[in-house]
């Protein structure tokens, strides 16, 4: 089973509205109510694959019983920590030239709360093959807390794949796989990359942490690296522009390719394909014959082998 971890649950209203005019009455073409978050939309793209998944999370108030019936629509049924506090909920404005978001404030957990959630976690562990756990969304979260989720995966041999906004904030805690954009990477190292040598020999820094698989994105392609062997991924290969890269989407993808026992090959192509869907399909949700479409297009190219 692949366990989701959403820590930052929000329920989006979205209005689209064709020509947006400042500081008039704007009439909105078509408006939208659902569930988001950034692990969240990686377990409803994979869930077309029909992946073995549980969904963990906190809701609170109102907001958090709209998010939940949303997802029940879906036939979804989240394994729910119940806070005191109301539930994220954003707006989103769209037009031909503007995209602006509204947000609400963060909820805040209390030590029960996250006592609560910590042993939902421990308690779903058990039965959980793969964990993804996104950047911390909500700064509220205790990052003790946040951190503890690793450490327990870590301690239970399961493994943890996320993408986090600083690599400083997951580092210590040895997740099994982890995707950094190449500028993070070069900012955590203090090397400058040109190369794919570079990329290495910066990887090998990040293995001495305890890290088992580096992706690292950059605007040409993705290189994977682990000790003993790298591939690349170039996005001139691709019949489409790659105007999007979603790191978390990767991780359900590889996670799910994990799970299902796939070769690395086919894994690492799933996982691109689910990083980079938006770019192909727009203005519609993917389906599972577009996420098979752009993985035959998908080439791994093999810079070193494992020994």
């Amino acid at each position: 089973m692949i366990l989701f971890c959403e820590f930052n649950p929000t329920l989006r209203k979205e209005y689209r509205v064709v020509d947006f005019e400042k500081n008039k009455v704007n009439t909105f073409s078509e408006n939208f109510e659902y569930p988001t978050g950034e692990i969240l939309d990686s377990m409803l793209l994979v869930d077309k694959l029909s992946a073995n998944s549980t969904l963990l999370t906190y809701l609170g108030g109102k907001t958090g019983e709209l998010f939940k019936n949303e997802l029940n629509k879906r036939g979804i049924t989240p394994v729910i920590v119940h806070s005191k506090d109301e539930s994220m909920e954003e707006i989103l404005i769209r037009s031909r030239s503007l995209k602006t978001t509204i947000r609400g404030e963060y909820p805040v957990l209390t030590n029960d709360e996250e006592e609560t959630l910590f042993s939902k976690f421990n308690e779903l562990l058990q039965n959980a093959n793969i964990v993804l756990i996104a950047a911390k969304g909500n700064p509220n979260i205790d990052s003790t807390l946040y951190k503890n989720f690793f450490n327990l995966c870590y301690k239970n041999g399961v493994r943890v794949l996320t993408a986090p906004n600083e690599i400083e904030d997951v580092i210590d805690v040895k997740p099994y796989l982890m995707v950094v954009d190449k500028e993070d990477l070069e900012n955590y190292t203090n090397f400058i990359i040109k190369t794919q040598s570079q990329v290495v020999k910066a990887s090998n820094i990040i293995f001495e942490k305890g890290v088992g698989v580096l992706v690292v994105n950059s605007q040409t392609g993705v290189m994977v690296n682990t000790k003993g062997a790298s591939y690349r991924v170039d996005f001139n290969d691709l019949k489409y522009s790659v105007s999007k890269f979603d790191k978390n989407k990767l991780n359900a993808g590889i996670a799910l390719g994990i799970e299902r026992g796939y070769d690395f090959e086919m894994t690492l192509k799933l996982g691109i394909a689910c990083a980079i869907i938006e770019s192909a399909v727009k203005n519609r949700e993917a389906e599972m014959a577009d996420l098979k479409a752009l993985m035959n297009d998908i080439h791994v190219h093999i810079i070193r082998g494992e020994m």
